[in-house]
Protein backbone atom coordinates (compact mmCIF):
# COMPACT_ATOMS: atom_id res chain seq x y z
CA UNK A 1 0.00 0.00 0.00
CA UNK A 2 1.34 3.38 -1.01
CA UNK A 3 1.30 6.02 1.69
CA UNK A 4 0.03 9.46 0.72
CA UNK A 5 2.97 11.88 0.58
CA UNK A 6 0.83 14.49 2.38
CA UNK A 7 0.49 12.12 5.33
CA UNK A 8 4.23 11.49 5.36
CA UNK A 9 4.91 15.23 5.33
CA UNK A 10 2.38 15.85 8.09
CA UNK A 11 3.85 13.12 10.29
CA UNK A 12 7.34 14.55 9.69
CA UNK A 13 6.05 17.92 10.89
CA UNK A 14 4.47 16.30 13.94
CA UNK A 15 7.79 14.70 14.80
CA UNK A 16 9.67 17.95 14.25
CA UNK A 17 7.32 19.93 16.49
CA UNK A 18 7.34 17.35 19.26
CA UNK A 19 11.12 16.86 19.13
CA UNK A 20 12.33 20.38 18.29
CA UNK A 21 13.85 20.75 21.75
CA UNK A 22 15.82 17.53 21.65
CA UNK A 23 19.01 18.52 19.81
CA UNK A 24 19.20 14.90 18.64
CA UNK A 25 22.13 14.20 16.30
CA UNK A 26 20.09 11.32 14.76
CA UNK A 27 17.00 13.48 14.25
CA UNK A 28 16.46 12.66 10.55
CA UNK A 29 16.91 8.93 11.11
CA UNK A 30 14.51 8.91 14.05
CA UNK A 31 11.99 11.03 12.10
CA UNK A 32 12.09 8.51 9.26
CA UNK A 33 11.65 5.63 11.71
CA UNK A 34 8.71 7.44 13.34
CA UNK A 35 6.95 7.92 9.99
CA UNK A 36 7.52 4.25 9.14
CA UNK A 37 6.08 3.10 12.47
CA UNK A 38 3.06 5.39 12.05
CA UNK A 39 2.25 4.21 8.53
CA UNK A 40 3.25 0.55 8.14
CA UNK A 41 0.01 -0.72 9.72
CA UNK A 42 -2.34 1.41 7.60
CA UNK A 43 -3.91 -1.61 5.87
CA UNK A 44 -4.66 -3.11 9.29
CA UNK A 45 -6.30 0.16 10.35
CA UNK A 46 -8.42 0.25 7.19
CA UNK A 47 -9.59 -3.31 7.77
CA UNK A 48 -10.38 -2.63 11.44
CA UNK A 49 -12.25 0.54 10.47
CA UNK A 50 -14.27 -1.47 7.95
CA UNK A 51 -15.18 -3.96 10.68
CA UNK A 52 -16.14 -1.19 13.12
CA UNK A 53 -18.33 0.60 10.58
CA UNK A 54 -19.95 -2.54 9.17
CA UNK A 55 -20.01 -5.18 11.91
CA UNK A 56 -22.95 -6.96 10.28
CA UNK A 57 -20.82 -7.74 7.25
CA UNK A 58 -18.33 -9.81 9.22
CA UNK A 59 -18.38 -13.39 10.45
CA UNK A 60 -16.76 -13.98 13.86
CA UNK A 61 -13.75 -15.85 12.45
CA UNK A 62 -12.86 -13.04 10.05
CA UNK A 63 -13.43 -10.45 12.76
CA UNK A 64 -11.11 -12.37 15.07
CA UNK A 65 -8.42 -12.51 12.39
CA UNK A 66 -8.83 -8.77 11.81
CA UNK A 67 -8.56 -7.83 15.50
CA UNK A 68 -5.68 -10.19 16.28
CA UNK A 69 -3.84 -9.07 13.14
CA UNK A 70 -4.25 -5.43 14.12
CA UNK A 71 -3.04 -6.04 17.66
CA UNK A 72 -0.01 -8.07 16.58
CA UNK A 73 1.02 -5.64 13.87
CA UNK A 74 -0.11 -2.15 14.88
CA UNK A 75 0.48 -2.14 18.62
CA UNK A 76 4.25 -2.82 18.44
CA UNK A 77 4.56 -0.13 15.76
CA UNK A 78 2.63 2.33 17.92
CA UNK A 79 4.81 1.49 20.90
CA UNK A 80 7.95 2.10 18.83
CA UNK A 81 6.53 5.37 17.46
CA UNK A 82 5.64 6.55 20.97
CA UNK A 83 9.17 5.83 22.19
CA UNK A 84 10.62 7.82 19.29
CA UNK A 85 8.26 10.75 19.83
CA UNK A 86 7.84 11.02 23.59
CA UNK A 87 10.38 8.63 25.08
CA UNK A 88 7.95 6.06 26.41
CA UNK A 89 4.24 5.47 26.24
CA UNK A 90 4.07 3.66 29.55
CA UNK A 91 1.11 1.60 30.64
CA UNK A 92 -1.81 3.88 31.48
CA UNK A 93 -3.68 0.99 33.05
CA UNK A 94 -1.00 -0.04 35.51
CA UNK A 95 -1.63 3.06 37.66
CA UNK A 96 -5.31 2.11 37.91
CA UNK A 97 -4.43 -1.35 39.17
CA UNK A 98 -1.94 0.08 41.66
CA UNK A 99 -4.72 2.26 43.07
CA UNK A 100 -7.09 -0.70 43.35
CA UNK A 101 -9.20 0.33 40.37
CA UNK A 102 -9.71 -2.33 37.73
CA UNK A 103 -10.59 -1.64 34.10
CA UNK A 104 -14.18 -1.44 32.90
CA UNK A 105 -16.08 -4.69 32.92
CA UNK A 106 -19.33 -5.77 31.38
CA UNK A 107 -18.74 -4.26 27.96
CA UNK A 108 -20.29 -0.91 28.81
CA UNK A 109 -19.10 2.19 27.06
CA UNK A 110 -18.54 5.61 28.51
Amino acid sequence: MTVDSRLIHLLEQVFAIAREWSGDSRFDERKSDFVFHMTDWRADLDKLYEMYTNPGGWVPGSACECVVGFLYHAVPHLDAAAKLLVGTAGDPFSASKANGVEGRKGGSSR
